[in-house]
């Protein structure tokens, strides 16, 4: 009899660790509450996702993996970690204001960790000494507190000037 409860402890302890992180949202529609959530959707942006989620959101454009890559690394080519990544939703400033979201959707939970350090070059290319000697506003505004946070299977770049309110709409979403 014990080892029944066990083995019953043990299989809910395992559908439990399954099932974190496996709410599928759509990545467009969680773009959007974020950039009201953090005042965003004020501003010209422009909204980009990868055309493998097919959106029917018209506020997206298809932002090709080589340009994709381009944001993590300067070069025009596919980031080394494509593979597993599912899904990306990208929010890039228009009027210079230097407010940026992303949000990457994984294959699977355990690959948030390297794809949060491909967020991470990002964040240093944005904290670098060119960004803070021509445009010191913006980075003190946005790029300073520039954050990467993962939950689940999703990894996010937050540079927004309420970067707390951002995280805790996203622990709601997911």
């Amino acid at each position: 009899m014990r080892l029944f409860v066990k083995i019953g402890a043990i299989l809910l302890c395992a559908l439990q660790l399954i099932s974190c992180g496996a709410r599928q949202v759509d990545i467009c529609e969680l773009m959007q509450r974020l950039c009201e959530e953090s005042g965003g959707e004020n501003g010209k942006g422009i909204l980009y996702f990868n055309q493998t989620r097919n959106s029917q959101n018209e506020d997206f454009e298809e932002l090709s993996y080589e340009d994709f890559g381009f944001l993590y690394s300067g070069k025009r080519e596919p980031p080394v970690c494509a593979n597993r990544i599912t899904g990306y939703a990208v929010r890039l400033s228009l009027d210079g204001d230097g407010y940026e979201i992303h949000i990457i959707e994984c294959a699977n939970p355990s690959d948030t960790e390297e794809i949060s350090e491909m967020l991470l070059k990002r964040v240093e290319r944005l904290q670098g000494a060119e960004i803070l000697q021509y445009a010191p506003q913006t980075y003190e505004m946005y790029f300073r507190g520039a954050q990467v946070y993962a939950r689940g299977k999703y990894a996010f770049l937050l540079a927004t000037p309420d970067n707390k309110a951002v995280i805790e709409a996203i622990d709601r979403a997911l």
